[in-house]
Order: C-alpha cells, then structure tokens, then sequence
C-alpha cells in the first residue's frame, strides 16, 4: 500500500478487493497522487469524470494522455505567429502611410494619382479618399503594432487594400513582385489582414489586457 486515504464521507458500495488494490499500487507507483483512488467509479463533482483524483483522470495521466502543458505550450506558439503577422502587416501600413507624407506629401500624392482615381470615384470622393488614405494607413498600422482594435484596425486594412487592389485592377495597372513572380505585395498583406479578422491579436497585445483579444471558453463549474 502507498498510504492513500479513501478520506472521510459517506460510505459507498466499495469495488472489489483485488480491483482496488492493483489500481492503488499502480497509481502510487506513478506518483503520489492517488487520493480517493480507492474509490474509482466515484468522481469527485457530479458531472466531471475526468475531475484531479478520479479514476479517469488517473488512467489519462498513466497512458500518456496530452496534459496542460502541451496545450499552453501550442497556444503560445500560435500567439507568437499572430503577433508575428500582427508585426508584418503593421510595419507594411505605416512604412506605407509614412513614406507618402515624408516624400511627395498628402498634396503631392493627391495630384499624383487623383487623376486615376476619377475614373473610379467622383471628384470630391476621390480627392478626400486621396488625402486620407497615408492618415489611415498609419493609424491602422499602430493599432496593428500594439494590438488595439486589432480585428477593427485589421477590417479596416482590409479594405484600404482590396480598394486599392481593384482600383489598380480596373485602371489596368499590373502589381508583381517580380518578372517571375505574378503576384502582389498587396494580396499578401490583404490575406494577413483577413486573417486577423479572424483571430485577434492574441496573447501579445493591448487587446488581451483590455479583454478585446482572443476570448477564452469558459470554465464548466
């Protein structure tokens, strides 16, 4: 015996004693936490089979069963990526938004391109679109950078692309990376986008603190 205790209680119909003794020895030879194993058909709280103690969680932990660990372990690592791709596509943002104002500037940039931009958009739209566009795209850049609004700043960045990409698509502008690549910067930033419409910031961001984040499941009690 390894010195459990079935603990004070109610009695209970008590399972055979070969049954009891073999489930005992191999729950202590395991570690010691084999309290109230004597008892293996009884969990502990109505409802939770699998609760600290109980026969089944006991038999988990003996075979090997995923523990917490691994699943902390996998959450931070997903978490890292996030943040990661929440990095990328905000740099992308602001690098973007503060290169037009650093160099040819807001009015520069609207003469640059308002006359593309009025064969899809009236005048006065087209004009304010041009102006606010390096605005918007720094301010979605930091949101993006420090985790805030990320599923918003994301939405938004979102359609700051796809506007542009089908702007460009519709004036005939061609957007590659190169001679033997056919793709765009942009469709890449736009599936990081969606992407963190879909999952939020993650663990590294403003938004957990604030509760905007990932949310959590909540607890069975």
């Amino acid at each position: 015996m390894c010195g459990c205790s079935a603990g004070s209680g109610p009695r209970e119909p008590q399972p055979s004693a070969q049954h009891s003794e073999a489930a005992i020895t191999v729950a202590c030879a395991a570690r010691n936490t084999c309290k109230r194993f004597t008892r293996p058909s009884i969990p502990r709280r109505l409802g939770h089979p699998d609760s600290p103690g109980s026969a089944t969680a006991c038999r988990a932990t003996l075979s090997g069963a995923p523990t917490m660990a691994t699943s902390k372990s996998t959450d931070g690592l997903t978490s890292l990526m996030v943040f990661l791709a929440r990095l990328a596509l905000g740099a992308w943002f602001l690098a973007h938004g503060y290169g037009v104002l650093d160099g040819i500037g807001s009015a520069g940039f609207v003469d640059l391109h308002h006359v593309h931009a009025r064969e899809l958009l009236p005048e006065g739209l087209a004009r304010s679109y041009l102006i606010g566009l390096p605005y918007a795209e720094i301010l979605t850049g930091a949101l993006l950078v420090l985790g805030l609004l990320t599923r918003v700043a994301a939405l938004l960045g979102a359609i700051l692309l796809a506007a542009g990409l089908l702007g460009a698509t519709g004036m005939g502008w061609r957007f590659e990376l190169g001679a033997a690549a056919p793709f765009s910067p942009e469709l890449v930033m736009l599936a990081l986008a969606l992407l963190l419409v879909a999952i939020g910031s993650g663990n590294f961001g403003l938004d957990r603190r604030f509760g905007g984040g990932k949310s959590k499941p909540s607890s069975a009690d």
